[in-house]
Parts: structure tokens; sequence; C-alpha cells
């Protein structure tokens, strides 16, 4: 009644190889590839650029402004050699003269500084001072624009590289401090 043969399999069929051909990269992937490539270049030369800093600090005595500290620091990673450091005078009032308020230095003539501000080698966090009143020894100035100019070379790198920085003197609390300006404008003045 019921058939009680073998089962048969079926032959099987010999597979064929399939042409191999060569894995391809979809654009998508080859895009993504390329941004993360770029932000990786150009993180790198954020985080490693040279780059240096010029702060105020209070004069040394209330009477002559010039004699505060202008700081040039290394803020980067990498080591900047051959650190010079020349001055420029935009305005320098003396006995409550008048402020040329419209007026817009341009720093042309610098002055270099003496050989001890000159030369130097700064590593990460390293400074060095320079003190105006040696360059411009002016008596009861009420106002003054000065440009410090920091030329330097950073490590390994065949070139010179310059920034300068501006500062103006300002009242408060019936001493005067410097403070940053921007380079381009006006000077701020006195309050």
């Amino acid at each position: 009644m019921s058939n009680k043969a073998p089962k048969q399999s079926k032959p099987k069929k010999p597979k064929q190889k399939a042409l191999q051909t060569p894995p391809r990269t979809p654009l998508r992937r080859w895009l993504w590839g390329a941004l993360l490539g770029t932000c990786t270049i150009v993180g790198c030369l954020v985080i490693f650029l040279p780059r240096v800093a010029v702060s105020a600090r209070e004069p040394v005595d209330s009477a002559w402004p010039l004699t505060a500290p202008l700081t040039v620091r290394n803020t980067g990673f990498i080591p900047l050699e051959d650190v010079s450091a020349s001055l420029a005078m935009g305005q320098m009032v003396t006995n409550n003269g008048p402020i040329d308020r419209k007026s817009v230095p341009t720093f042309g003539a610098q002055f270099a500084l003496p050989g001890y501000w000159t030369g130097h080698y700064l590593s990460m966090d390293e400074s060095f001072e320079v003190v105006p009143d040696t360059m411009f020894h002016f008596p009861d100035v009420t106002f003054a624009d000065i440009a410090l100019t920091v030329t330097y070379r950073p490590w390994l790198v065949p070139f010179h590289r310059e920034k300068t920085f501006r500062f103006t003197t300002v009242h408060q609390g019936g001493h005067i401090f410097w403070i940053s300006d921007s380079l381009g404008r006006p000077a701020l003045g006195p309050n």
C-alpha cells in the first residue's frame, strides 16, 4: 500500500564560481574618510600651531605707566626659537595734552630693544618681560598708545613669524593701567 522505495537524492549541480571583481568602496565611505582625514589634519594644526601672547602687568610706579612690564609668553606646545621684541609708538601724551582720537597708528617705525630682550628660546609656558620705559622715558605720561612686535621662529621651521600686540592706557581709580587694544582702529583713550 505504501511505496517503500528508497528516496533518491537529486543530483547536485556543480557550483559555478562567480567572477571576482575588486571590492568597490562606496562614494559615501570615501567621503567620510576624506572628511575624517581633513579634520585630523586641521585639529593637529590648531593644537600644535605656534602661539605667542603678550600681556601687561601693573606699573612698578603708578606715576609712570611706562614702567609696566609687558610679558611675552609661548602659549603653544612647540618651542619658539630666536624670540625678539621691538616697540613702536602710536601716541604719547604728557601733561594732560590733547589726544587725537581719530588717529589710527600704523606702528611703522619700530625701535629694536636692547640685546637682553632678543634671541630668547621659549618652550611651552616660558616667558620674558619687556619694560617700555627702557625705550620711551617720558615724564608725566597721561596717555600712551604703543605696540610690541614679537618676532620668532617655531622649532624646526626655517622661517620667522611676526605678531604685533597693541596696548593703550586707561585711567581707573586714580591710576593708569594698560589694556590690550585692536590694531587698525583709533585708540580707546582715557576714560
